[in-house]
């Protein structure tokens, strides 16, 4: 009877992905955008990692946080010149 509960448990949660996994998604999606230098797209999706991080009191959250933050405001290498 227990496994059945925790299998149907197991089943309603699927369709809903946790905050938290979300938050680490668009994390790594608002990096990338920043690492290619595609700011805008950064931006928009750092804007809906911060919705969605609201109230959280997570370190690895705040972590991902600053990281995001730190690719966004990173200045591409010099250009050398030949």
């Amino acid at each position: 009877m227990r496994l059945r509960i925790t299998k149907l448990f197991t089943i309603k949660r699927r369709g809903r992905k946790p905050r938290r996994g979300q938050v680490h998604r668009l994390a790594t999606l608002a990096t990338i955008l920043a690492g290619q230098g595609d700011a805008d797209a950064a931006v928009g999706i750092a804007g809906q990692m911060l919705d969605k991080a609201a109230g959280m009191e997570s370190c690895r959250i705040q972590d991902r946080i600053a990281a995001v933050r730190d690719a966004a405001t990173a200045r591409p290498p010099a250009l050398e010149r030949s």
